[in-house]
């Protein structure tokens, strides 16, 4: 563990066979434990597919995604250009993201999902 955040190495979704963060797993499996706490996210999924990218989760129908940004593949200057510049096409499709830190994913995973849920309500 790292500053309070899980340093596990990436496991693969059993859904997709993507690399996914433990983060990222801590995130979604407090939204399985409770979706219904969360009804502006019903229909959420991971490694969600847009335009040849794939957010770490997202509703397509309502095109809104989340990214959980962890310092192994978002720390560097490189990783943080492609990363803005990815982000910039997808939402000029219409998406809407919503980024986090991996710290905050793991560390407070139901308030990730309340600040998302209140902000998609709209």
């Amino acid at each position: 563990m790292v500053r309070g955040v899980p340093t596990q190495p990436p496991a693969r979704d059993p859904a997709t066979g993507r690399w996914v963060s433990v983060p990222e797993d801590i995130l979604w499996s407090t939204y399985l434990d409770t979706p219904t706490r969360w009804p502006a996210l019903k229909g959420m999924t991971r490694q969600v597919p847009v335009l040849g990218y794939r957010l770490d989760f997202g509703i397509a129908g309502r095109r809104v995604g989340i990214e959980v940004d962890g310092l192994a593949f978002h720390g560097g200057q490189q990783a943080w250009a492609r990363d803005h510049q990815r982000q910039r096409r997808i939402e000029a499709a219409g998406w809407r993201i919503v980024r986090f830190t991996a710290r905050e994913a793991a560390e407070n995973p139901r308030g990730v999902l309340d600040e998302v849920n209140r902000m998609w309500r709209r």
